[in-house]
């Protein structure tokens, strides 16, 4: 079985592609079911850059979200957008992210996609360091639900991100259940027959903890929410772990700390991964086109 690689490396990559769900807003449409179009882009063809610093603010890439397709029914709006990160002038990956909204609420989850590329050569080089050979690398979370009317003091549901690398030849099994999409299934039964393990990266705490004011892109500065998260990496030493309870896991564990701003009418405005005044990372929105 693969142990994990530190946190936040392994973590970055859900969190970049965290923020820009958070980050897929725009300002009011008619051509959205209200009341989703008071918050999030859901219209096709917006598209919204972020640039990524590191712990110096200097630019170490961009992450570029497009809207490519959005179908409206009553009051349910549902999209889908691309989404691809750029390491310095170089695109490294792309991303798929789902969006529903239904109104008071929007659910976002990011399907299995490159991005799990980079991934998947890290783990293989571990696995060949230990004499073994990777034979399937992969990812899968719960959706993010953030709800429309947002305020201070809310407490919004934790939730978990799994990767998956298996490392000895499983069974025609594993691979039928592995081709019908339930992830949670296909990592139960590696780890339970030891084929392969995991690693789970779970949110927590995640709370409106104010309001304050955010420069964007053309210059205003307008009001957004402060919300702050917990994260942690652990490894998955049983099936078990799928199903223990967030505080169970979170016992013991050193969380690294998430803060991010979202204005409504205009989308994710900045994030930071790190200590409170000296973050890792850094992101911010530099280019919304509409």
């Amino acid at each position: 079985m693969l142990g994990p690689r530190s946190f936040p490396s392994e973590a970055l990559v859900i969190w970049f592609r965290s923020f820009v769900f958070l980050a897929l807003s725009a300002i009011a449409t008619n051509a959205l079911a209200a009341p989703c179009d008071r918050g999030y882009v859901l219209t096709l063809g917006a598209v919204n850059e972020l640039t990524r610093y590191n712990g110096a603010h200097q630019p170490t890439g961009k992450l570029v979200s497009t809207i490519v397709s959005s179908v409206t029914k009553g009051d349910t709006v549902t999209a889908v957008a691309s989404v691809d990160n750029y390491l310095g002038a170089n695109k490294a990956s792309t991303s798929t992210v789902d969006l529903v909204c239904d109104g008071k609420t929007v659910s976002m989850n990011v399907r299995n996609d490159n991005a799990m590329k980079d991934f998947y050569g890290k783990a293989a080089s571990d696995a060949a360091a230990k004499g073994q050979k990777l034979l399937a690398a992969t990812s899968f979370s719960e959706p993010q639900i953030y709800p429309l009317d947002m305020k201070v003091g809310d407490e919004l549901p934790a939730f978990r991100a799994y990767s998956i690398v298996v490392v000895q030849k499983a069974p025609p099994d594993w691979g039928k259940m592995a081709a019908t999409g339930d992830w949670g299934a296909a990592l139960a039964y590696a780890i339970d027959h030891k084929y392969g393990g995991g690693v789970q990266i779970v949110t927590m705490h995640i709370k409106v903890v104010g309001q304050e004011a955010c420069a964007i892109p053309d210059g205003k500065s307008v009001p957004c929410f402060h919300i702050s998260k917990d994260v942690f990496s652990k490894p998955i030493a049983s099936k078990d772990d799928l199903n223990k309870a967030i505080n169970v896991l979170a016992k013991g564990v050193v969380t690294t700390q998430v803060n991010e701003w979202f204005a409504p009418g205009v989308g994710g405005v900045k994030m930071e991964i790190g200590p409170a005044g000296k973050p890792v990372v850094t992101m911010a929105l530099t280019s919304i086109k509409r």
